[in-house]
């Protein structure tokens, strides 16, 4: 029992060479077999495969032949990537890359178009390190078991993926990232003073986009007077030296004693966003309630702070407030809202495009 073979891609063409031999059974090692005496045969993918010949001769008597051989398609590379957009993915700087969707390939050469060419063997799945965020052209050339070789490439955005808060879009499904005080309910302690509603799209910031939270005050009606506070916040993990970005959209009022007290932090402790024995920082302020004689907070519409006409404003004016971390641990950033004794009763707040960023 002998054979040749010569392979064209999956294809393989099989040459019977045995001596003596009138009945033949091939089996080509992937579960499929044939009794002709010199078969074609075409595999389904690339691969190793053993081949084994079984011939006989009239007389009953037998012989066999295997021999291993490997096939391989044309190859075809290809490859995806993502960024790590996480602290430890220093923001997007490093990207996964993975090229295991290629079609027969043997071995793989990078080129991350930052300079870097990795002879990475048969590392289909790498992640490199970028110094600079920018655009570059990745190439990855493959080369097949039969010593073919295709490449690849792409453009790849090295961009910065700086935002710590999730669900900052205010959109439906991203309540699941904001938690609200328990304690600051309805005098009979039926509800929340203000009905949070996500993906609110019946009115809006006006420079927000798509839905956004709406504070509900509707329930504020039932009740003569009180005060109607609110807080929601979540938790951000930020690193001593971090210098943060704060911004938002907002909208409330269409009276002048619409406003009561509002402002953002950022504390260690989610029960205390309150001014009242704290030492960080509340980014603003806006408030007409315990100066008398002093001109209420009008109406507003627009960026979180930046209006130096505000009148009863304390704070940052710019759009954009920074905040130094000094201490490595868990922080929450937090919206406290107020309307005292009536000030702004039965009117609703809304938020959108909440941001926290960390500068680079």
């Amino acid at each position: 029992a002998d054979f040749t073979y010569e392979a064209d891609g999956l294809t393989v063409k099989f040459t019977n060479t045995s001596e003596g031999a009138t009945a033949y059974m091939w089996s080509f090692g992937d579960n499929t077999e044939s009794q002709e005496e010199s078969p074609e045969h075409e595999y389904a993918a690339g691969g190793t495969y053993t081949v084994k010949l079984t011939v006989a001769n009239d007389d009953g008597e037998t012989a066999v032949k295997e021999e291993t051989i490997t096939v391989a398609g044309a190859v075809k590379a290809n490859f995806s990537f993502t960024p790590q957009t996480d602290r430890a993915g220093k923001f997007g700087k490093i990207i996964d890359f993975d090229a295991t969707g290629s079609l027969n390939p043997a071995s793989i050469v990078w080129d991350f178009g930052d300079g870097t060419v990795t002879e990475a063997g048969q590392e289909f799945t790498v992640s490199h390190e970028y110094a600079e965020f920018n655009t570059y052209t990745v190439k990855a050339t493959v080369t097949g078991e039969s010593g073919d070789t295709d490449t690849y490439e792409a453009q790849v955005e090295v961009i910065p993926y700086t935002e710590l808060l999730k669900g900052g879009s205010m959109e439906a499904d991203d309540a699941q990232y904001w938690s609200f005080r328990e304690d600051m309910l309805t005098p009979d302690g039926s509800s929340l003073n203000f009905i949070p509603e996500f993906g609110y799209t019946q009115d809006h910031p006006s420079g927000g986009e798509g839905g956004c939270l709406r504070l509900n005050a509707e329930v504020q009606k039932n009740f003569v007077e009180g005060n109607f506070s609110l807080t929601f916040y979540q938790p951000l993990e930020l690193v001593e030296g971090d210098v943060l970005e704060i911004s938002a959209q907002m909208k409330w009022g269409e009276n002048a004693l619409d406003s009561g007290v509002l402002f953002f932090s950022i504390t260690k402790d989610p029960s205390e966003f309150n001014m009242d024995g704290r030492d960080d920082v509340a980014f603003i302020q806006m408030f007409n309630w315990w100066h008398a004689g002093v001109k209420a907070v009008p109406a507003y519409d627009g960026d979180f702070s930046g209006n130096s006409d505000l009148e009863g404003y304390s704070g940052d004016r710019n759009s954009i407030v920074t905040y130094n971390v000094t201490e490595t641990g868990t922080y929450y950033f937090g919206v406290d809202l107020r309307s005292v004794y009536g000030t702004c009763f039965g009117e609703d707040f809304f938020f959108d495009s909440l941001s926290v960023k960390v500068k680079l």
